[in-house]
């Protein structure tokens, strides 16, 4: 894997950062807090980190004062084969593009990576292409010795010739090699370096295997969700199935209800529209000549009504006038005692010129005379008997013109058919009731259909 550009987005010290790299080893010289090792650590992350990783070195990773947004891209080749890595670690999204392909799972891109490397861990690669600030540093202390051990070894041993110091060499450089294979050592040689190296790679080893043998657990229980899944899928159908059934039969017992509904309207409709029928029919021939008599004569029929009943108002109130005079008539014997009274003076009159005492029957007649005119006597009798007698004769002209426009009704229903003013009013009443029900029949005919173009 050959990597030319790496991308930073918020990531550590550099909100915004693009580095090219070259083929080889790549040495990245600057002062310090420069962000040496945070483009290492960004090598490493692009790498080895999961983009849905939520562990704590990922969250402290964001730079300072940003909520979000740490974004770590490469671009490069592997085998001559051009590729591009994003990983976009607060979206928790990855996205590998090469040779055609693109890869969008974690998972998958980290064994991608992995196969691409040839290390399956950070350590492992660090290990190998990684060299830090401190390793680089100890690198160059030692490149003296390792002159002076380059230039005795080509010139002559140091100090001069002789093959006891030589063999004193020797003996020194494989202490050197074997100190601290025996016991433990301040600075242990480079055989003990390497065996403990060694031993770091049989541990290595070992994580290597049991994660082997985890990815292998992974993948049979992998299939084992694969096949759950299946059947989960199958199930799924079947409810849906059954979800799909269950929908078309409340849709059909929708669409029953909604014909029964719309038969019960309909019948109902018959049944007011046959009952319409029928009283149209009624009104045809039982009240036919009513009909065209009442279309003909409405405003006469109501002038004759009106008259009529103001007549029968005033002939109640000339009635009840009457029977009040009648009981309040004077008294019946004031006439008859007015005459007697009258009588006597005048024979009194006369019989002066015969006897001084016919005075006294003169007195008497006065006085009969005066009785008869006291109130309440012959005077209120004339007076009440002239007040009867006109209220008498305007009852009878009321009553005249009553049976006047008795008759007149009388003619106007006979033309109806009707024997006598009764009848027609019966006759009329039954109309009036069949015209009324014929006008509700109709509203609520109008009301369902309008009902029905609704629905």
């Amino acid at each position: 894997m050959v990597i030319e550009e790496i991308s930073l987005r918020h990531f550590k010290r550099f909100r915004e950062a693009s580095f090219a790299l070259r083929e080889g080893v790549n040495v990245v010289r600057g002062p310090n807090e420069s962000g040496k090792s945070t483009l290492l650590q960004a090598v490493l992350a692009a790498l080895f980190w999961r983009a849905d990783s939520t562990r704590r070195e990922v969250r402290e990773s964001v730079t300072w004062g940003e909520s979000g947004g740490m974004r770590v891209e490469l671009k490069g080749r592997v085998d001559g084969i051009s590729f591009h890595l994003v990983k976009d670690f607060t979206a928790r999204r990855a996205e590998l593009s090469w040779n055609g392909r693109k890869e969008t799972d974690p998972a998958r891109i980290q064994e991608t990576l992995r196969e691409w490397l040839g290390v399956g861990s950070e350590a492992a690669f660090r290990a190998t292409a990684g060299i830090r600030q401190d390793e680089v540093a100890s690198i160059a202390e030692g490149g003296k010795e390792l002159g002076e051990r380059l230039q005795a070894a080509v010139g002559g041993l140091e100090g001069g010739p002789g093959a006891l110091r030589a063999r004193e060499a020797m003996q020194k450089e494989l202490a050197d090699l074997l100190r601290g294979t025996r016991g433990t050592a301040r600075n242990p040689g480079q055989l003990a370096r390497t065996e403990e190296e060694m031993e770091a790679l049989v541990r290595r080893r070992d994580e290597l295997y049991r994660a082997v043998a985890g990815r292998e657990e992974a993948r049979r229980r992998l299939a084992e969700i694969g096949e759950e899944s299946e059947k989960a899928e199958r199930r799924l159908e079947v409810l849906e199935a059954l979800i799909k059934d269950t929908q078309e039969r409340m849709d059909i017992e929708e669409d029953v209800e909604d014909l029964q509904r719309r038969y019960r309207v309909m019948e109902a409709s018959l049944e007011l529209i046959e009952e319409d029928e029928k009283l149209a029919r009624e009104e045809e021939t039982r009240y036919g000549a009513l009909r065209e008599v009442l279309e003909e004569e409405k405003g006469r029929l109501e002038e004759l009504e009106k008259r009529r009943s103001a007549m029968a108002e005033r002939a109640a109130e000339l009635s009840r006038r009457l029977e009040e005079a009648a009981a309040m008539q004077p008294r019946p014997w004031a006439p008859w005692v007015l005459a007697a009274g009258l009588t006597l003076v005048l024979a009194g009159l006369a019989g002066l010129t015969l006897s001084p005492y016919m005075l006294a029957l003169c007195l008497a007649g006065c006085g009969l005379t005066a009785l008869s005119l006291l109130p309440g006597g012959y005077l209120r009798f004339q007076s009440g008997g002239r007040r009867l007698r006109e209220l008498r004769a305007h009852l009878q002209e009321l009553r005249a013109e009553e049976t006047e426009l008795a008759g007149c009704m009388e003619r106007i229903a006979a033309r109806a058919g009707c024997a006598s003013l009764e009848d027609f009013e019966r006759l009329r009443r039954g109309y009036l009731e069949l015209a009324a029900r014929r006008r509700e029949i109709a509203e609520r005919l109008e009301i369902i259909s309008g009902r029905a173009g609704e629905r």
